[in-house]
């Protein structure tokens, strides 16, 4: 599988995930279940981990002008180099 495909489909999921837990903690701050203060805590602990995901994922990936051979069809927008 397209090593690129694979890290757009985790950075999606990632995203997904947080956007969830950000809801939640919204929700809970709404319904009096958090304070601000754990609401600030709850956010910043959710950047938190998905800045580690990203930088891991950042080191992973070549520069944006360095060639990326794949084995996609000509019909990918990933056509073996980064746009």
């Amino acid at each position: 599988m397209n090593v690129a495909f694979v890290l757009l489909k985790e950075e999606k999921k990632n995203y997904q995930e947080l956007q969830t837990q950000l809801h939640n903690l919204v929700l809970d701050l709404n319904e009096g279940k958090k304070t601000i203060a754990e609401f600030l805590r709850g956010i910043s602990h959710n950047l938190r981990g998905d800045s580690v995901k990203a930088k891991w994922v950042n080191e992973a990936v070549p520069p944006r002008d360095t060639p990326v051979m794949t084995t996609s069809p000509a019909c990918c927008p990933f056509s073996g180099y980064w746009g």
